[in-house]
């Protein structure tokens, strides 16, 4: 008999050799390009989905910054090959630089709560686009940056689509299984209870400023990788990629995919590109342009108000609890037995 570990675990295994044949076979199943960079697009966002599933979902942390740290990411890969680094060096070097930059701004900025500790990240992330934009010696300023080199492996480069979705979405089954791992960590149990209560947290003797800390420098740090894929796949990088609009469409990506639902960032990066790649071109007639932030942010209201902890969570959720009203409907209707009264053999019979 085998326990109920043992078969989730190998329930796992095979949900992770089913995405790894999946994601083989993306280039040979859409052979034309705009598939495949449509596949490549949602691969993308999303591992910048789950960075922010990471501070939001896991760590309880409105965080409006986000971003920024894909900016960040994504500039210091610029940087890095245009001077003559390689693409692994410059994804390096955004690890460590976003990484820190979480650390310092996250030890004040995590102290605050709700509405002020959203407003705290988006002043970073104004900041940091406003250094990106006028520090043109290094950045290039408000022209962007040109000339980024792809990632490359020996003598191999990652130029052609099919080769930059195997390095993407590799980078994105591993992003996931980090958040697996943590989800069901003894750390990330840690997590799940401080975004319940501080207060029970802190009488247990859990150190919730330095675990939303963590949590908060992991986020950025994922959001940096995506970023320097990101980089390196476009070859040109300007400041207004990594804005306003582009926080949005993440907020929307992890608000239908679900806070907490560990397959929820690749659900609603499904939703997101193919909302920008197909049904806003067609209601605007064209290019998507300024209607794309109307209907991303009506989406985002929506989702909000009816379904706070994502779509799919919703969907979840409702699912099971119409199964649990049909199981208790059958069982209704099962005629009940009729009730017998054991007779014992020793019993004696009275006679009146």
């Amino acid at each position: 008999m085998k326990s109920p570990l043992m078969l989730k675990r190998r329930r796992q295994h095979f949900i992770w050799l089913g995405a790894v044949v999946v994601v083989a076979l993306i280039p040979r199943i859409f052979g034309d390009g705009y598939s495949q960079t449509v596949i490549l697009t949602i691969g993308l966002y999303a591992i910048f989905g789950i960075g922010l599933q990471m501070t939001m979902g896991t760590g309880g942390i409105l965080n409006m910054g986000h971003a920024a740290f894909i900016g960040i990411g994504a500039y210091s890969s610029g940087i890095v090959t245009v001077h003559g680094g390689t693409a692994w060096a410059g994804m390096l070097t955004g690890i460590v630089v976003s990484g820190a930059l979480a650390l310092i701004v996250g030890l004040p900025i995590l102290r605050l709560r709700s509405l002020y500790l959203a407003i705290a990240t988006l002043c970073i992330a104004l900041a940091i686009t406003n250094i990106t934009g006028f520090w043109t010696p290094v950045t290039g300023g408000q022209n962007g940056l040109f000339g980024i080199q792809p990632f490359a492996v020996g003598d191999f480069t990652f130029t052609e689509l099919p080769s930059q979705i195997y390095l993407i979405w590799g980078f994105l089954l591993f992003a996931v299984m980090i958040r697996i791992n943590l989800r069901y960590s003894v750390v990330g149990r840690e997590f799940e209870a401080i975004k319940d209560s501080d207060l029970a947290t802190s009488s247990l003797g859990i150190n919730h400023g330095a675990r939303r800390l963590q949590i908060f420098v992991i986020g950025s740090v994922i959001g940096a990788v995506g970023g320097s894929l990101y980089a390196t796949y476009l070859s040109a990088i300007t400041p207004d990629l990594f804005g306003f609009q582009l926080l949005i469409q993440i907020f929307v990506l992890v608000s239908l995919g679900g806070m907490l639902s560990l397959w929820g960032a690749p659900i609603g990066a499904i939703a997101v590109v193919c909302l920008h790649e197909f049904l806003i071109p067609a209601i605007s007639g064209g290019a998507p342009g300024p209607i794309e932030l109307v209907i991303f942010g009506v989406i985002l209201v929506v989702v909000m108000i009816f379904a706070p902890n994502g779509v799919t969570d919703q969907i979840v959720i409702t699912g099971r609890q119409l199964l649990y009203l049909a199981r208790r409907k059958r069982r209704s209707d099962v005629p009940a037995e009729p009730e017998t009264t054991a007779v014992s053999p020793n019993a004696k019979k009275v006679v009146v």
